[in-house]
């Protein structure tokens, strides 16, 4: 699947990142009933000490991983919805 390579590339950088506390996926995959068509559902947990720090600089987080379409801030910045080309 298209998608093996952004959750792989979600994951390392998740792990990779101090900020983040645990990292999951949610919808089809997260339910391990995804299939080409599905998109990825990911989720963050950030620590709150550095939840300000990291919104600032999290379009350009997520488009290290791959280039976005969209992105936009939602319930007062506290969730993102962005999308891919892919």
């Amino acid at each position: 699947m298209m998608q093996a390579q952004f959750i792989d590339n979600f994951t390392t950088a998740a792990e990779a990142d101090p900020r983040i506390r645990a990292a999951w996926l949610a919808g089809s995959f997260g339910k391990g009933i995804a299939d080409r068509w599905s998109d990825v559902d990911a989720h963050l947990l950030i620590d709150p000490a550095h939840s300000d720090d990291f919104k600032a600089v999290v379009r350009a987080w997520l488009e290290s991983l791959r280039p976005l379409v969209l992105y936009r801030l939602l319930f007062g910045g506290q969730m993102v919805n962005a999308m891919t080309d892919e």
